[in-house]
């Protein structure tokens, strides 16, 4: 717990700094977050079981667990999800226009750039 609870502190302060506009701080601080979620991750996933014999950690658990569901078959989940993967699908696409202005964009600086040397 002791990982989670340190990493959740440390994500209400890099908030704080973020909020007052201290962006650098606050990135830096987050970033320092991200080790101790992966390491409580990892205690939670090989002592799951463990965990799960604890009555208020396997109602937490699964109060949780039923609300991701429930998030994942909303609609308003499943269309997000389908917008996202075609913007990615047109955007990747050999053929899409967003590729071929980029592509273009990119010839003009090279073409500015090679003109001022």
């Amino acid at each position: 717990m002791v990982p989670f609870l340190v990493g959740e502190v440390i994500g209400i302060l890099s908030g704080i700094l973020a909020a007052n506009l201290y962006i650098f701080s606050a990135v830096l601080l987050y970033a320092c977050k991200i080790p101790l979620i992966v390491v409580a991750l990892a205690i939670l996933h090989s002592g799951k079981e463990k965990l799960l014999t604890f009555p208020w950690f396997a109602l937490c658990y699964r109060w949780i667990i039923h609300q991701l569901d429930k998030l994942h078959n909303s609609t308003l989940y499943i269309q997000t999800i389908h917008r996202i993967s075609k913007i990615r699908e047109h955007v990747t696409s050999r053929s899409g226009k967003m590729r071929v202005r980029i592509v273009r964009y990119y010839e003009i600086l090279q073409k500015k750039i090679i003109k001022k040397n």
